[in-house]
C-alpha cells in the first residue's frame, strides 16, 4: 500500500486534496496542522496543513520542512499548490529539491475552468496573467508556470507529449538533465497520465509531485481502500450550524444573500467589530444571538477595508459564541477556515467527503462537523446547498416557504 504525504500551505487547500484523494477510493486519511501531535494512527494518506502562503520565504520553507519529517520514506509526495500560482512555491520547490526530491508539476483545475496551455494558466479560456485573480495580492501574476522554478528551470512538457506514448521517457530525459518537468492539461484524463508516470518513475527518482487538488484527485485513483477510509456522514445533530465567510469574492455576496433568503440569520461583521476587546465582546453577543434560531451566517461588510490581521481577529469572537451543546461549523476562505480552528483548538481533522465542489466535510475531535471550502469556490446556491446537506429539517423548511 502507497504511503502518501500531502502537504499544503492553507486549510482550504489541505482539505480539498484530502477530499479528493478519498473521493475515487476510500481509504484512510488524516488531516493536521503542521506540528500537530500525530494522533497515533498510521493512515495511508497523511495531509499536512503548514498554513504558510502568506510567511516569508525562510519560514514557509522551515515549515515545509517540517511537514517532510512528518513521514519519512513516503511512498509518494504530493505538494499541493494554488492553482492560481499564489504562496510561495518557488521556495517550496527549493525546499524540496534541498530534501532530495525531484519535482513534476502541473497546475491545472480542470473543474473550475483552469487549464494548462503552453505553460500558460487559463481562467476560461483567458491567460492568468491577463485576469484580475491576483487583484488582492500585491504583486503581479507569473505569466507562465515554468518561469516559478528555478535552479533547476522549469521545462515545459505539452499536452502532446503528455498525451503521447513517450511521456515517461521525456520526465525521466528533463529529470536527469537537472529540469523541473511542467506539464500542460486540459482534463482530468491527462492528469491521471501524468501521476501513473511519476508513480513508475519512483523507484528510479525520489520525486515530488507538484499541482491541484486535481492532481490529489489523480493519486487517489490509486490508493488502495480501506475499511477505516470508509466513514459515513454523521447523522443530523440538534445542535446549531454557523457558517463563517471570510472572503470578500464577488460570488460569496449571491451565496450568502441567497442563504439569507432562505431563512439563515445574517450577522454582518465591520471593521468598527473588531476594534476593541468591547467590540468584539458584543459582536459575540450578536452571533450567539443569532445562532438561537438554529443556522447563522456570518459575514464581511464589503464596505470597509480589510486586511488579514482583522480576520485573524474575527476569529477570536467564534468560540465564546458557540452554543455550550456545541456547533457545527462552515468555513469559507482557507485562513478563515485556519483561524477558527486555531482558536478553538482544533488540530487534526477526519475529512469524510467532497459535498460540493472544494467544500470538505470533516470530523473535528468532538464529533462536530466542519465544512471546509475555498473562498472563491461554489455556485450562488452552494451556501443554501450545503446548509442543507448539514440540516435537512432547515432544507425542508426552506421547501415548505417557498
Amino acid at each position: 500500500m502507497m504511503r502518501v504525504l500531502v502537504i499544503a500551505d492553507d486549510l482550504a487547500g489541505a482539505a480539498e486534496s484530502a477530499a479528493a484523494l478519498i473521493s475515487r477510493s476510500p481509504t484512510s486519511c488524516e488531516l493536521r496542522r503542521v506540528g500537530a501531535k500525530p494522533s497515533g494512527a498510521d493512515p495511508a494518506a497523511l495531509i499536512i496543513d503548514t498554513d504558510s502562503r502568506y510567511l516569508d520565504p525562510s519560514r514557509a520553507r522551515e515549515r515545509l520542512r517540517i511537514a517532510l519529517g512528518a513521514r519519512e520514506g513516503a511512498t509518494l509526495v504530493f505538494k499541493k499548490a494554488d492553482s492560481l500560482l499564489r504562496g510561495q512555491i518557488t521556495e517550496e520547490a527549493a525546499e524540496l529539491r534541498a530534501a532530495g526530491r525531484r519535482i513534476v508539476a502541473s497546475f491545472a483545475l480542470p473543474s473550475v475552468g483552469r487549464t494548462v496551455a503552453g505553460g500558460v494558466i487559463h481562467l476560461d479560456g483567458v491567460p492568468l496573467h491577463e485576469t484580475d485573480a491576483w487583484a488582492a495580492e500585491r504583486a503581479l501574476p507569473p505569466r507562465d508556470v515554468p518561469s516559478v522554478f528555478e535552479s533547476p528551470a522549469g521545462r515545459l512538457v505539452p499536452l502532446a507529449v503528455v498525451r503521447g506514448a513517450g511521456l515517461d521517457e521525456e520526465l525521466a530525459h528533463l529529470i536527469e538533465a537537472g529540469g523541473t518537468p511542467v506539464c500542460d492539461a486540459e482534463d482530468p484524463s491527462d492528469l491521471d497520465r501524468i501521476v501513473a508516470a511519476v508513480i513508475r518513475l519512483t523507484p528510479r527518482y525520489p520525486v515530488a509531485l507538484m499541482g491541484t487538488g486535481a492532481m490529489a484527485r489523480a493519486i487517489g485513483e490509486r490508493l488502495r481502500p480501506t475499511e477505516e477510509g470508509r466513514s459515513a456522514v454523521p447523522p443530523e445533530r440538534d445542535s446549531p450550524l454557523l457558517l463563517v465567510v471570510g472572503t470578500l469574492a464577488a460570488s460569496a455576496r449571491e451565496q450568502v444573500s441567497r442563504l439569507v433568503a432562505a431563512g439563515a440569520d445574517h450577522v454582518v461583521v465591520s471593521a468598527a467589530d473588531l476594534a476593541d476587546d468591547r467590540a468584539l465582546g458584543a459582536l459575540t453577543g450578536r452571533i450567539r444571538r443569532a445562532l438561537r434560531r438554529g443556522v447563522a451566517v456570518v459575514s464581511l461588510d464589503r464596505r470597509d477595508g480589510w486586511h488579514r490581521d482583522q480576520i485573524a481577529l474575527l476569529a477570536t469572537a467564534i468560540p465564546p459564541a458557540l452554543d455550550p451543546r456545541g456547533a457545527d461549523l462552515v468555513l469559507t476562505g482557507g485562513e478563515t477556515a485556519r483561524r477558527v480552528l486555531d482558536e478553538l483548538g482544533v488540530e487534526i481533522l477526519h475529512p469524510r467527503e467532497e459535498i460540493d465542489t472544494g467544500a470538505v466535510l470533516s470530523a473535528m475531535p468532538d464529533g462536530s462537523s466542519v465544512v471546509t471550502r475555498p473562498g472563491s469556490f461554489g455556485s450562488p446556491d452552494s451556501l443554501v446547498e450545503i446548509v442543507g446537506r448539514l440540516r435537512p429539517t432547515f432544507a425542508l423548511a426552506m421547501e415548505r416557504r417557498s
